[in-house]
């Protein structure tokens, strides 16, 4: 979540903050967050402090002993996952004082500097634009400030139009006198959605002629020839002049990352590039399938795995390339093609997880090959030397976190996937070097 989309979302049942400008709000919102982060942790801290005091310490020792003994003997990463869930659950109930108490401080001192703000106007006697914007309608409908803006109406230009020029053309489009009409700024613009600048919007008319088609095409900032078209459909003229708005006037806060992507035209070499790497990953037809949906429509694979990048800590507006280097990740590991391992994983879990791959190679492991006080780096350049003979060893795949995606294939087919990778931006390596 972003930080605007956080400020709309708390101050969406603030009484009398609907005209409080978006800058003031997020700045609220920010006092707010580390006031919640403070209350929250005196709270968790006075309540462990007061709890071991009055049970002498014992009540601490009994959770701690329950764990313990819940930990012996196991093995397997859904074991510990078992004792983690145990142990969230014990510490649950001293949460939820401090969560209300945070909940209750955010509402309060919100609707606190809401009154403040409006208490300000008061004794100066006038009203802030800084904090509240235009006091009237009348004034928020201002004419656009389209001076340095090119106007095409089905294929006539025009530099600069006005916003009533801009409601004539799509009265016309619906009369059907005029197709289409496309709005291009002098340069192309940021909008909120990341990494992507908007260097043209269209409108014509919807299958139903009283509603409008709204197109925006967006380049890459760091690839200018990439280019995204997305489209939204049955669009009232009220709602495409505010889109129109929007772009013009507060284009940051413009955002299409809901929007359908119409047309793709990006640069293909990076998709063959990632094609290839799927070819040389897996022959499993159902995740090179799936690698596949996921390189025609990026930000639609996205929309509908969302749970799986958010897992991630991935959230909307990001870019294709993060996109796709993810989703091939988790394709890869849904298909039991690649294992995902923890920076602490012993030596059990490793072996368990790691003979499921070595398997479909026929390779063997023996565990008396390991030392259990080593990593898994260390102990996956053990299988890289014992199965030097058979032309194998384990690959990983860089994913910026402090887990471990690894995979078994021939030596010659990693070496390909890492001259493949550097030219994407993405990292292929022996697991032994991650």
């Amino acid at each position: 979540m972003t930080k605007e989309e956080r400020a709309e979302k708390w101050f969406k049942k603030i009484p009398d903050s609907e005209s409080i400008s978006l800058e003031k709000k997020m700045e609220i919102c920010h006092k707010t967050a580390i006031g919640m982060v403070v209350i929250f942790f005196v709270i968790y801290i006075i309540e462990r402090f007061l709890l071991y005091k009055l049970t002498d310490g014992q009540l601490f020792y009994y959770m701690a002993d329950i764990l313990n003994k819940m930990s012996k003997g196991l093995h397997t990463r859904n074991q510990y996952r078992g004792v983690a869930i145990v142990g969230g659950l014990m510490v649950l109930p001293l949460m939820i004082v401090p969560f209300f108490a945070t909940m209750l401080f955010k509402n309060r001192y919100m609707k606190h500097q809401v009154e403040k703000l409006k208490d300000n106007m008061k004794v100066n006697g006038s009203r802030s634009e800084i904090y509240f914007g235009p006091s009237t309608k009348k004034e928020q409908k201002r004419d656009f400030d389209c001076s340095d803006w090119v106007l095409d109406v089905d294929g006539t230009e025009q530099v600069g139009f006005t916003e009533k020029e801009l409601k004539q053309n799509l009265e016309s489009i619906q009369k059907g006198d005029i197709d289409f009409i496309i709005l291009t700024p002098p340069k192309p613009i940021r909008i909120q959605t990341v990494g992507c600048l908007c260097n043209f919007v269209q409108v014509c008319q919807d299958k139903d002629s009283n509603h409008f088609h709204f197109e925006v095409g967006t380049i890459r900032e760091k690839k200018k020839n990439d280019s995204m078209i997305y489209g939204k459909d049955g669009l009232t003229q009220e709602e495409t002049m505010s889109i129109f708005r929007k772009v013009i006037d507060n284009s940051t806060e413009f955002d299409v990352k809901e929007w359908e992507v119409v047309l793709d035209l990006r640069t293909k070499a990076d998709v063959e590039l990632y094609r290839k790497m799927g070819a040389l990953l897996t022959e499993n037809t159902e995740v090179r399938s799936n690698i596949e949906s996921c390189l025609q429509a990026p930000q639609q694979y996205y929309k509908e795995k969302a749970d799986f990048y958010e897992e991630r800590c991935i959230e909307g507006n990001q870019e294709d390339s993060t996109i796709i280097w993810i989703g091939m990740v988790d394709e890869m590991l849904s298909g039991y093609e690649a294992i995902e391992l923890d920076w602490k994983t012993d030596i059990g879990d490793f072996l368990y997880e790691m003979k499921n791959l070595a398997s479909r190679h026929h390779l063997q492991i023996e565990e008396d090959w390991f030392n259990e006080d080593e990593d898994i780096p260390t102990w996956c350049a053990v299988l890289d030397e014992k199965w030097m003979d058979t032309g194998f060893c384990v690959g990983g795949m860089d994913i910026d976190s402090d887990s471990y995606v690894l995979f078994v294939c021939r030596t010659e087919v990693l070496t390909q996937l890492s001259d493949l990778g550097k030219q994407v931006g993405q990292r292929f390596d022996f697991a032994k070097n991650m």
